[in-house]
């Protein structure tokens, strides 16, 4: 079995407590991976040059990552019984490396870079070393953060490492010089450390970086007793109970009388009450329909494509969210002028050519315009019009589950995009993705408390007897992933916008159940348009609704391009509007809104 050696140049008798922190932590960080039998985790809190030299020895061509950390300098690992040297520590990890096994060298103690060139002669492939002296307390958050990454998170050594340098970052008031980590130093850059950021990542060959440097089982047998869709159902079932989902509740007392409840019945009904930029992508997950199953709900590769799918889609549509509240918050309250930041952050994201949308990461773009938002009022923020997007921001800590499970998703998203992940780590990472799938949504129930709408026609409705003009909304509720949508009718005092997506909340109580009409006198709502639109509210179609997210620009000025929310990745389903046809007012929208931003 492969080996990971974890080497710590602690003292027995008084240790440091920052080393010993940073030794227990990534045990623990590793130590799961190893009871799954995917290596062998040699951990030497108090390592001496006899250990090192026997267990390098004894190890030879299975080791896969050695990692030490303690007092060093440009030439020698200084240990608990002498200082061993680097030379012989590269000639000793070169078996290993020639054997095409070793991928990683972490040297993290002080201005460890004079030991990088012996180790890349050698033959190993990637190194991380220090050019000076680091603090203790910054060097541990590094190593901590950078195994979380490799094992809770599947990243890359670069994608950890990056991580990686953001944690010590926050550890130290020192500038450890962020901005100029290189992507990946030759011979020549290695031996010129004091020019460096403090830590760096050394290699020969950049592809080398781009691995994941943990070994993995090589059979392709998933977990006995492990069933796709048993805890995501379960956990979606029981969040939507807690928040108040009358259709969940209802079936949750059929439950509690004794009724047997099937779990098909359950997934049903969880759907159903998402918005269907949500539903459609989980439904396909969890109960696909019979004629349209590709294999989802089995244990494949398909399966994690599509829990990206749900991932991606539904941070898509929160993002939506943001921007019309910013949107909103421009037209009517107080904001002031947008920070340049900001304003770039958001032309970048219009400016997104479709491959890089497909795996764009929305949390950090939506934490971009929160902030905004939150200083708004003399730092006092604004009501979110979906309040808890608001709390959301006490959830996306490193360590909180929800922040871990967002980086897990968006990084499952990006692996199945580039098609990067191997048959053998498919049945343990289709239970990996689903328990952080339902960690996710276990945070987002609030969700069915909003109507997702369609408005496709408003009519004036005015008799002679009423004071006041009542406006009929002729809409399609977007909320169920099963069935065909109905046009029903919503009676309001004031009127929507016209022909566009909105998000609603409030309740509404039946004013005519044979004409389908339904009457709200405080509704509250949200335009999504042009972030989200309905093509079918512009043409005549069949079908009652056919949502599309904005995707691009056009390839011509005052052109741009919307991709089919139920099926993102079927070019045929794009649309191309323009200002001369039935989507002018979608150009128009859209364009306003990139002039307020461009302007503001």
């Amino acid at each position: 079995m492969d080996i990971i050696f974890l080497a710590y140049a602690n003292s027995s008798t008084s240790p440091l407590p920052t080393l010993s922190r940073e030794d227990d932590g990534v045990f623990s960080v590793l130590v799961n991976r190893q009871l799954k039998g995917h290596f062998l985790l040699h951990r030497d809190s108090f390592t001496t040059l006899e250990k090192i030299n026997e267990y390098l020895g004894k190890y030879g061509e299975r080791l896969a990552l050695f990692s030490f950390s303690g007092h060093a300098d440009g030439a020698t690992l200084h240990l608990g019984d002498g200082s061993a040297n680097a030379r012989g520590i590269a000639h000793q990890l070169g078996a290993s490396a020639r054997a095409g096994k070793l991928k990683l060298v972490i040297l993290n103690g002080c201005s460890t870079a004079g030991q990088v060139k012996a180790l890349l002669e050698a033959g190993v492939p990637a190194v991380i070393a220090t050019s000076a002296p680091v603090g203790d307390r910054s060097a541990a958050e590094f190593n901590l953060s950078l195994f979380r990454g490799f094992s809770e998170r599947r990243l890359t050594i670069r994608e950890a490492f990056e991580q990686a340098l953001g944690a010590a970052q926050a550890a130290t008031e020192r500038d450890l010089r962020l901005e100029e980590i290189p992507r990946g130093l030759d011979l020549r850059e290695a031996s010129t450390p004091g020019e460096q950021a403090l830590w760096g990542l050394y290699c020969r060959d950049p592809q080398a970086l781009e691995v994941y440097p943990l070994p993995r089982r090589t059979d392709v047998s998933g977990r006995p007793g492990y069933e796709p869709n048993d805890l995501l159902t379960q956990v979606l079932f029981d969040t939507l109970r807690k928040v108040g989902c009358r259709e969940v509740r209802n079936l949750h007392e059929q439950e509690e009388e004794g009724e047997y409840v099937e779990p098909a019945r359950k997934q049903r009904a969880v759907v159903n009450v998402l918005p269907f930029p949500v539903a459609i992508h989980l439904q396909k997950l969890i109960c696909p329909v019979e004629q349209d199953n590709e294999g989802f709900d089995k244990v494949s590769l398909r399966r994690l494509e599509q829990t990206g799918a749900v991932f991606h889609s539904t941070v898509e549509f929160m993002a939506c969210i943001m921007l019309a509240q910013l949107w909103e918050v421009k037209l009517t309250g107080p904001a002031g002028a947008l920070p340049e930041s900001l304003r770039e952050t958001i032309r970048d994201y219009f400016r997104l050519p479709a491959k890089e949308r497909a795996v764009f990461d929305f949390l950090p773009f939506i934490r971009s315009i929160r902030r905004y938002l939150d200083t708004l009022n003399e730092g006092e923020g604004i009501p979110y019009f979906v309040e808890e997007l608001g709390h959301l921001k006490e959830l996306v800590r490193e360590t909180q589950p929800f922040a871990v499970a967002c980086d897990y998703l968006a990084h499952l998203r990006r692996q199945t995009v580039a098609g990067r992940i191997e048959e053998a780590e498919v049945p343990e990472m289709c239970e990996e993705a689903e328990s952080h799938l339902a960690a996710f949504f276990a945070e987002l129930g609030f969700l069915h408390r909003y109507t997702l709408t369609s408005i496709q026609n408003i009519d004036i409705r005015k008799y002679r007897h009423h004071l006041a003009p009542t406006f009929s909304h002729e809409t399609v509720k977007l909320m169920h992933a099963f069935g065909k949508a109905e046009q029903i009718y919503y009676l309001l005092p004031t009127f929507l916008d016209n022909r566009g997506v909105a998000l609603i909340k409030g309740k509404m109580r039946v004013s005519n159940i044979r004409r389908k009409e339904f009457a709200g006198e405080e509704l509250g709502f949200l335009n999504l348009s042009p972030f989200i639109i309905d093509r079918n509210a512009f043409e005549e179609h069949t079908d009652r609704s056919n949502l599309l997210f904005f995707a691009q620009p056009g390839p011509e000025e005052g052109a741009y391009v919307y991709r089919s929310v139920k099926r993102p990745d079927h070019r045929q389903d794009r649309l191309e509007v323009r200002r001369d046809g039935p989507f002018e007012a979608v150009v128009e929208q859209l364009e306003a809104f990139r002039e307020m931003i461009l302007k503001s």
